[in-house]
C-alpha cells in the first residue's frame, strides 16, 4: 500500500460508532499507531476496520488483538 488517506472506524455489532477520516499516511504500518490508540479508547467486542480511499478494508482487527499487539510492539 502507497501514501495516501484513509478512513479509520471502530464498529459494535456492525455499527460504526467512532470514526478518524482521511488520515494520511506515508505507508499503511504507518496506520498501526492509529490501531493501537483507538483499541486503548474501545469496549470489548468492538472491531476496527482501515479503509483506503475506495472504501477497501485494508486491516480488520478486533480491539483484543489490537490491545495485544500494542502491548508486544511496546515491550519488544
Amino acid at each position: 500500500m502507497s501514501a495516501g488517506r484513509y478512513d479509520f472506524e471502530i464498529s459494535v455489532d456492525g455499527v460504526v460508532t467512532t470514526s478518524r477520516r482521511s488520515i494520511y499516511l506515508h505507508d499503511i504500518k504507518a496506520a498501526w499507531p492509529h490501531v493501537s490508540s483507538m483499541a486503548a479508547e474501545a469496549q470489548r467486542g468492538a472491531k476496527i476496520r482501515v479503509l483506503d480511499k475506495d472504501g477497501r478494508i485494508v486491516i480488520l482487527t478486533g480491539v483484543a488483538a489490537a490491545r495485544i499487539l500494542s502491548q508486544n510492539v511496546l515491550a519488544a
